[in-house]
């Protein structure tokens, strides 16, 4: 039964992307991707956290490189 009810949520998701693409004919490069590439959990454009994110681990990883540097000069 349980795999019924995703079947059929499944297949209603499908149609609903489907029958979003008849109003694109119109549309210009961008706005399709924008359109394609954008979810609940935000546009594929929104990398500002994940560029942070990933800044601090750099940023760890140098210093830690550093550190291991400074270290191994003193001994």
């Amino acid at each position: 039964m349980t795999m019924l009810r995703r079947n059929e949520w499944l297949a209603e998701e499908v149609y609903k992307e489907i029958a979003g693409w008849g109003g694109m004919g119109d549309c210009m490069v961008d706005e399709l991707v924008d359109k394609d590439m954008s979810s609940q959990h935000g546009k594929w454009l929104d990398f500002e956290d994940d560029a942070f994110a990933l800044g601090v681990d750099i940023e760890g990883q140098i210093l830690n490189i550093l550190v291991d540097e400074v270290i191994a000069d003193l001994l």
